[in-house]
């Protein structure tokens, strides 16, 4: 929209003066006022599913795009997961910390971004534990109630959860990945309008623990990036990482990163995901939906 586009250009802008300026200065600039610069950028350009290519209508029916109402429109915020006809699941991050539900509204039922059919948000259930300050993705998980349940059919279905991830979360293995996001790393990528799916490489812990210090091995799963063809970046917050069992389909992993992350992570590296299996006694305690 003109808001972003007016936002990528004062970005360029920005860059631009920092550099020129930059080029005279006698020594090289910190390491943290370049990796803040770098946040910021990521920040504002919002690139996703790196590697994605086009997904069907009906073919992954429980991914669902959050909205949030601001002054003209619901814009897109966040990807999430139908986990039964009345709940979702998502991540703080994704939302931006924000849990006033009157702000938000999910869509369903077609890989258009708008869906075919819409939900208000009854509340808002934040991990009571998350740590706002954004320094740790540990108890990163948001269930969004909403204010009636969705009518079940073959382009709107829930997804199963697992109680037992080890099949999935494997080494070397490959799980999918969906969301709306721009399908290149171009600061001038405009948002996909549809939804998206990419093949994640499942990535060794140590391979998250050296970029991000706050990578919990417990609590988190390290996907995407090399040899895969896709990670995540901006606006992928939220959305579902899952794999088959006996012809189903099983959510493992929540995309969970910061602007900071995708600094490190130039999306183009493993990235982040709260990781589904250690928070079901949570998840049915919270919405009823138990972990299989």
């Amino acid at each position: 929209d003109d808001s972003l586009f007016q936002m990528r250009v004062l970005t360029v802008v920005l860059i631009a003066i920092v550099g020129a300026t930059a080029a005279k200065l006698p020594h090289k600039p910190d390491d943290s006022v370049i990796a803040a610069a770098q946040a910021f950028i990521f920040n504002q350009t919002g690139n996703a599913v790196i590697g994605g290519t086009k997904a069907n209508t009906g073919q992954f029916p429980f991914t669902v795009a959050i909205c949030k109402f601001g002054s003209s429109k619901c814009e897109f915020k966040a990807a999430g997961s139908l986990i039964s006809d009345s709940y979702v699941l998502t991540t703080s991050t994704g939302l931006h910390y924000d849990n006033d539900s009157s702000k938000f509204r999910v869509d369903a039922g077609s890989n258009y971004c708008g869906g075919a059919v819409s939900r208000f948000v009854k509340q808002i259930i934040v991990h009571p534990d998350v740590n706002s300050n954004k320094n740790s993705h540990l108890n990163d998980i948001v269930l969004i109630q909403l204010d009636s349940p969705f009518t079940l059919n073959d382009n709107v279905k829930p997804i199963a959860l697992p109680k037992s991830d080890s099949d999935f979360n494997k080494v070397q293995n490959y799980a999918t990945f969906t969301g709306w996001g721009h399908s290149s790393n171009s600061w001038f990528a405009s948002m996909e309008d549809y939804l998206r799916s990419s093949s994640f490489y499942i990535a060794d812990q140590s391979t998250c623990l050296s970029r991000y210090s706050h990578f919990d091995k417990d609590a988190s799963v390290c996907a995407g990036g090399p040899p895969g063809p896709g990670t995540t970046c901006n606006y992928d917050n939220g959305g579902p990482l899952f794999d088959t069992r006996n012809g189903n389909y099983y959510l493992f992993g929540l995309s969970a990163m910061n602007g900071d992350d995708y600094a490190n992570s130039g999306c183009k590296y493993a990235t982040i995901f709260t990781r589904v299996s250690y928070y079901c006694s949570w998840i049915e305690k919270n919405s009823g939906v138990k972990c299989v």
